[in-house]
């Protein structure tokens, strides 16, 4: 009798036992998958893919345009700053026994165990790294992004981003091997991805880039003419050296003297380089474009109130009131930094953490105190007086109506490739012999298989008309004229208007075509 109570008790306990087992097992499976979760929502890989892509379009296809970035600082915001919970939250003795059970099964079956307390730390880690890329402090971010890569398993998708973003940061900083060597990293570890599609995407335009800068050693003669062309390439490396060497610069050199410095993440030396530019009245044209970098500097990526003050009223003396409407407006989509908010709490009691606590205090100290310098000595020199137009009283913008016959005429168009960029260009010339293309932009020429191309339109304001705005020459010598252009190997389909305005189309061999380009 005694030794079947004693079966019963000892079966009840192991029953027990499985209970809290099956329940901690549970419940520390649900937290990894919580965490999780909350990971994904943090970051949002693929919508940073494609935020990646459009500021890669951006910064080598179309660096000077103003609403794109805005556009792009806006979902890059919402990448870092999805809503961040729990984020101190403990285990319960539960969920510590399920997660030891776990742990034990998955070490003596060789699999790495399970690190809640780490998952955090390198969330967190990337949010921080994602921060400063974003703010163009590409050093310090690539140093963290190879930090996080000794971290991550190497088939995650965490892994997969630090590799990808530490290509592009170290490519914004001149480093192309090693950023082609990271990028390649991507594409073979990961085939098939959007990460794959972004490292091969940046392959390509700094394979081009290298290219185009051997191509531009012809103008080496003439120095002013070569050292805006290697900006216009991207080189900013090398575009800065040859400024150097220029005995006097002009004010658009001055400009692009401070654009080279933005790009490669030295924004508060920039920042010192556009104020004069922005106030000068000698150039119109670059004051404002000048303006338009501080704008964008003092409300995104060197945040600071009095900057976007002097910036916003600079902009309406200079009769650029649409800069300051954009930015105001954009400003309420715009979400604010987190991550540095979570890292300074009082709450956030991370062991692992506090030497990055203690370093984002630090760096935040110093870098607000050396802009705040920069802003007060801008609010001494100006004597707190009212910043002069350069021109003339300025005139409020009034809504004008645009009749519908009115024609509009492009200065430009847009190339649409089949591998996704989109290329603002204004010619194409075709080699059909080698089955390739060159497309001639306002920065440098693309070269790329004809197959490579898909569309060629034009965006048309509301309101206006467009006649046949594209002309395109065969190799007869013969000239046509249309609006769209269709790629069909081996023909293209040229869509144009006749006189009635009814739209009508030609299929035209790609063979016979020399080149395209605006009437």
């Amino acid at each position: 009798m005694v030794k079947i109570i004693s079966y019963i008790f000892a079966f009840l306990i192991m029953l027990n036992l499985f209970f809290v087992s099956a329940s901690s097992i549970t419940s520390a499976k649900l937290v990894e998958l919580r965490l999780n979760i909350q990971k994904d929502q943090i970051m949002n890989y693929e919508l940073s893919s494609k935020a990646l892509k459009s500021k890669l379009r951006q910064i080598f296809l179309d660096k000077d345009n103003f609403n794109n970035e805005i556009k792009i600082n806006i979902l890059e915001s919402s990448i870092l700053n999805s809503n961040i919970q729990d984020n101190n939250f403990e285990l319960t003795s539960l969920e510590k026994i399920g997660l030891l059970l776990v742990n034990g099964v998955r070490f003596i079956s060789f699999k790495p165990v399970i690190d809640l307390s780490s998952n955090k730390r390198n969330t967190i880690l990337l949010q921080y790294a994602f921060y400063q890329e974003r703010t163009r402090r590409y050093k310090d971010a690539s140093d963290k992004y190879k930090e996080l890569e000794k971290l991550l398993p190497n088939d995650s998708d965490e892994y997969a981003f630090v590799l990808l973003h530490d290509g592009f940061c170290l490519s914004m900083l001149g480093f192309n091997t090693e950023a082609n060597f990271q990028l390649d990293k991507v594409y073979n570890l990961f085939p098939g991805t959007h990460y794959s599609e972004n490292a091969k995407l940046l392959m390509n335009f700094l394979k081009e880039s290298e290219q185009n800068k051997e191509s531009l050693l012809s103008l080496k003669s003439n120095p002013v003419l070569y050292t805006k062309n290697l900006y216009l390439n991207g080189s900013y490396e090398d575009a800065l050296k040859e400024l150097e060497r220029l005995p006097k610069l002009t004010k658009d050199l001055s400009f692009i003297k401070a654009r080279s410095l933005e790009e490669l993440g030295k924004t508060q030396i920039a920042i010192e380089e556009y104020i004069p530019l922005a106030k000068q009245n000698e150039n119109q044209e670059i004051a404002i474009k000048a303006n338009r970098r501080l704008l964008l500097l003092s409300n995104y990526y060197s945040e600071n109130k009095e900057l976007a003050k002097i910036s916003e009223k600079n902009a309406i003396n200079l009769g650029d009131r649409d800069a300051v409407k954009t930015i105001v407006e954009s400003k309420e989509y715009k979400q604010e930094t987190k991550v540095i908010q979570i890292i300074q709490s009082n709450d956030f009691n991370e062991p692992d953490l506090e030497k990055l606590k203690t370093e984002v205090k630090q760096e935040l100290e110093i870098y607000s105190k050396s802009l705040d310098k920069i802003v007060s000595k801008e609010l001494i020199l100006t004597d707190d007086k009212e910043i002069k137009s350069n021109q003339t009283e300025v005139v409020p913008i009034e809504k004008l109506e645009v009749k519908n016959h009115e024609i509009f005429i492009p200065k430009s168009f847009e190339a649409m490739l089949s591998d996704g960029r989109i290329i603002t260009a204004n010619e194409i010339e075709f080699d059909s012999e080698n089955g390739t293309a060159k497309i001639l932009t306002a920065n440098f020429p693309i070269k790329t298989p004809i197959d490579n191309l898909d569309t060629i339109r034009i965006a048309i304001p509301k309101g206006k008309t467009l006649n046949n705005p594209i002309k395109l020459t065969l190799k007869s010598g013969k000239t046509l004229t249309g609006r769209i252009v269709i790629f069909k190997s081996p023909k293209l389909k040229l869509e144009y208007s006749n006189k009635s305005e009814e739209l009508k189309s030609e299929l035209i061999p790609l063979k016979e075509i020399n080149n395209l380009k605006l009437l």
